[in-house]
């Protein structure tokens, strides 16, 4: 049966539930998943009452229900907090399920449990997300359209941590997003001190910093916070506890905070955490860690360690620079989408109009690939330069070419070429002006070269 099948089954399961249910719905935050496994999942919601509350799930072959079995009083004693973790469920599995309180039932949304350890999947990291709530929601409906297994926030989820009317629109914000697809929130400054955090959030170990599990991969999120917080002097022993232990089977490790070790932007670096994280981090074996706080995309390579500064999710823009460890930035609203299957993992940082501005890969390229690239290395001379700037490339095939001029915003200036070229060798010239005569400030830009598949960006300085 398709999934459009078994969800119209499953629909018509809950039918009579639905239409018993025509009172005003008191379910005001979600409900929201976290703490996915291959056999359970965690469900969280908040009631304008204290009524009795259930979930009912089902997948094509199972119906099940059960009782809210931790229930307590919220902040605001007017709503009460419901959670509960569905279990001895089956392993990558599309579950629906719809949550009921009293006399009002949710909508019927959808969940996968975790993958094994041989199975591909996805996920998204980004952070910051305060401030401007119409990119926010943008990049919300964004992400969902490529329907990753589970979402990373990197902390700044709101404006002002002390208002619970600022997490409410978080929540509103992100509806669909939480009731289908599990989140896991790194603590930011804008947090603090936390306590409505705390309150909203199922998460593991101490909800500070926890790690978990999904696939062939290890997660770890811990609290950068400090000093406005708590001491950091316990996470170093938890990190590497989680690191040595990761190590023993994840291909992957990925590590996130909200304060970045390595940064370019407005904030830069936070030497502490790279003086005492980053050694750990490196030791380890960590393949790359997530962070916020510059509201801006930053690409930065380590001693081995891919550091990924994603704080684009919709708070108001930063500038962000150049670095020696920089392998790209751009200030821009964005997130990252990340796959993963077997050794094989693929990286784009993807720009909210669908773009992608940078990627990597770890797989293997194809014999065919190895013997016949496309291209060889492409350069651009004299960099900086202040009246001619030239970009060279050769082609081992014909191919359909792109050279375009793109400002540190992303937006496109001037097109070098754009069609179908014979194998050869090529070079195209920007003399500082844009497609309509006009000269351009002096400042940062990116030469983006377009063949097939492959996008390679170089960066140029233009000096006046």
């Amino acid at each position: 049966m398709t999934i459009r099948g078994i969800k119209k089954s499953i629909t018509l399961a809950f039918v009579l539930i639905l239409i018993v249910n025509i009172h005003a719905n008191t379910i005001i935050k979600g409900p929201y998943l976290s703490n996915v496994t291959t056999s359970s999942i965690r469900i969280t919601w908040e009631t304008t009452d204290n009524s009795p509350t259930h979930v009912d799930y089902a997948d094509e072959r199972h119906y099940g229900s059960a009782e809210t079995f931790d229930e307590h009083s919220n902040i605001d004693e007017s709503v009460t907090h419901h959670t509960i973790q569905l279990t001895s469920l089956s392993e990558n599995v599309l579950y629906y399920y719809q949550v009921t309180s009293g006399d009002a039932s949710s909508d019927v949304y959808h969940f996968y449990t975790a993958v094994n350890t041989s199975t591909p999947f996805s996920f998204i990291a980004f952070g910051d997300t305060r401030s401007d709530s119409a990119t926010h929601q943008s990049i919300v409906d964004a992400m969902i359209s490529y329907e990753p297994r589970f979402v990373l926030n990197s902390g700044d989820l709101v404006a002002d941590g002390f208002l619970a009317s600022d997490f409410q629109t978080f929540f509103n914000i992100n509806k669909e997003l939480m009731a289908n697809i599990p989140y896991y929130p790194a603590i930011g400054n804008h947090e603090i001190p936390a306590t409505f955090f705390h309150e909203y959030f199922e998460l593991p170990n101490n909800e500070k910093w926890y790690s978990f599990r999904y696939g062939n991969c290890k997660f770890i999120v811990l609290d950068s916070s400090i000093p406005y917080l708590v001491p950091f002097s316990e996470q170093p022993t938890f990190l590497e506890n989680e690191l040595i232990e990761g190590s023993s089977w994840a291909d992957f490790i990925f590590v996130m905070f909200h304060h970045p070790p390595y940064s370019s932007g407005n904030h830069g670096s936070e030497l502490t955490l790279r003086y005492t994280i980053c050694p750990i981090i490196e030791e380890h074996g960590v393949f790359m860690v997530f962070n916020g706080h510059d509201h801006a995309y930053e690409h930065g390579l380590a001693d081995g360690v891919h550091y990924i500064v994603t704080g684009g999710g919709g708070a108001g823009l930063y500038s962000v620079g150049y670095s020696d460890w920089t392998v790209y930035s751009e200030r821009t609203y964005h997130f990252c989408y990340i796959t993963v299957d077997g050794t094989c993992l693929n990286f784009k940082a993807i720009r909210l109009d669908g773009t992608v501005m940078d990627s990597l890969s770890t797989c293997p390229l194809k014999v065919e690939e190895e013997i016949l690239p496309v291209y060889s290395e492409i350069k651009a001379y004299p960099n900086p330069f202040n009246k001619k700037v030239t970009v060279s490339y050769t082609l081992k095939e014909n191919s359909a070419v792109d050279v375009a001029i793109s400002n540190i915003l992303g937006e496109k200036v001037a097109v070098l070429n754009h069609g179908w070229q014979k194998a050869g060798n090529y070079e195209v010239s920007w003399n500082g002006h844009d497609d309509h005569g006009t000269g351009c400030p002096a400042g940062i830009y990116f030469a983006e070269f377009k063949t097939g598949n492959i996008n390679k960006m170089l960066r140029l300085v233009l000096l006046k």
